[in-house]
Formats: C-alpha cells, structure tokens, sequence
C-alpha cells in the first residue's frame, strides 16, 4: 500500500507490478459499491484482483479525501502516471507490465458503470490475446532463423561441390 512518487514512479511500479497488469481508475470511487457490506466487496475485489493477475491503481489526489480510496484498501497503489489518456475526464486505462497503455474504457459520470472485477477480466484477455501474438511473433522470427540457417547450409555445399574454394569454408 502507499504513494508512489512521479520521479521514480515508472522504476517502482515496474518492480511492484512485476509480470501483472494494471487498471488505472481515474476517479475510483465512482466504482464503489454501497450496497454490499463494504468488508466483503473489499475482500471481493481484492481477492478477484489477485486471481487476474491485476493491479489497481489511482491518481494520489484521492488519499486526501475523507475516507481515502478502495484502492489501498484492496491492495493497489495511488500515483500520478505520467502518459494518461488525453482528452478523457473520467476513465479506467489498462496498462501492461510495461505500463504501456493497451486500452482505455471512458465514461460519464451518470452512467452505469461495470465493476472493477468486470473490467479486470478486459484486462486478463488483453494479456493473453498479447501473449498470443508475442508467440506467433516469436514462431515467425523462429521460421525466419531456420530458413536463413538452410540456405546458408546450401551455399556452403553448392561451394564446397563445386570444388573451388568457398569463403565460408574452415581455414
């Protein structure tokens, strides 16, 4: 729990988010829900946080409000990000582990708002629809490899066929 300082808040919230995604909630306490007993949506939300393998945060101005945030409470941090979203009033951005921002879902404030839990599993699809195309990526840069590797393995025998003298043969 706490406050992570700008300066050094892209460092610290690396080492904290580890390989976890983030929800930044700019006004948190839109999304908080009175008519559950507030211990048990606290557990709620922090135990369906920790089972996305994401992570809430919120703007610092926040903790200075009478009764502070959910955030904390469940286990998030509060910090002032340095890339928001612009031209959004009230938003929830998803960041990677990277912090790079992959989507933002904006709204007003007299809409009906989805819950935190709601928008953490976006947020747990985003990540695998990710590492999905990390991996095809990967098989790509992997099909790449092997078909330079066989055409330089082919040069190098047309040469050494050839019976002349090859400059990719051993000294």
């Amino acid at each position: 729990m706490g406050t992570i300082a700008i300066r050094d808040s892209r460092a610290v919230l690396r080492r904290w988010l580890g390989d976890s995604w983030a929800l930044y909630f700019s006004h948190p306490n839109d999304f908080a829900r009175y008519d559950f007993e507030a211990d048990r949506w606290y557990y709620m939300l922090e135990d369906g946080f920790n089972a996305a393998e994401v992570r809430p945060l919120g703007p610092t101005a926040v903790g200075r409000l009478p009764g502070g945030s959910w955030i904390e409470t469940v286990g998030g941090k509060l910090t002032d990000l340095p890339r928001l979203p612009r031209g959004k009033d009230r938003f929830v951005a998803t960041y990677d582990s990277s912090l790079r921002l992959r989507r933002t879902f904006a709204y007003t404030a007299a809409q009906a708002l989805p819950s935190p839990l709601d928008i953490a599993a976006v947020a747990v699809v985003l990540r695998q629809r990710a590492a999905a195309q990390n991996s095809r990526r990967a098989l790509q840069l992997n099909r790449a490899a092997v078909v330079a590797l066989v055409a330089t393995a082919s040069v190098i025998a047309l040469a050494r066929y050839a019976g002349g003298p090859s400059r990719f043969s051993a000294p």
